[in-house]
């Protein structure tokens, strides 16, 4: 299973940082869409906001191929679940998707940047 980067003309809105303290107003994180294959698609404006870039760099960096995604799918406890790891530079998203596609939890960490690596 992939995960992979779309744009579209509006931006969605931002996911909570835990589905736990989504506010009233604005309530849980829609699900992640999916193509014919099963696999994961991802907003691109709305990566933009969360890896805090303009949605022209970002694109550039999917583009040159400077984004990696992974998927890994839960087991036992974790049947249905699946985490979502992105990586961008010296950044690296990570959610935990429930069996719906929602977004239960989120992080940006900041890691070492791998040798070689093109700066934006």
């Amino acid at each position: 299973m992939n995960a992979r980067l779309r744009q579209t003309a509006a931006a969605k809105a931002t996911a909570t940082t835990t589905a736990a303290s989504a506010s009233p107003s604005r309530g849980p994180s829609p699900p992640v869409a999916r193509d014919l294959r099963g696999d994961l698609e991802f907003d691109a404006n709305d990566l933009a906001r969360r890896f805090n870039l303009p949605i022209d760099v970002w694109l550039r960096q999917i583009a040159a191929g400077l984004v990696r995604s992974r998927v890994e799918i839960g087991q036992g406890e974790d049947r249905g679940r699946q985490r979502v790891s992105l990586r961008a530079g010296n950044r690296v998203w990570r959610a935990i998707l429930d069996a719906e596609g929602r977004i239960e939890s989120e992080q940006m960490t900041f890691v070492q940047p791998r040798s070689g690596a093109a700066k934006e």
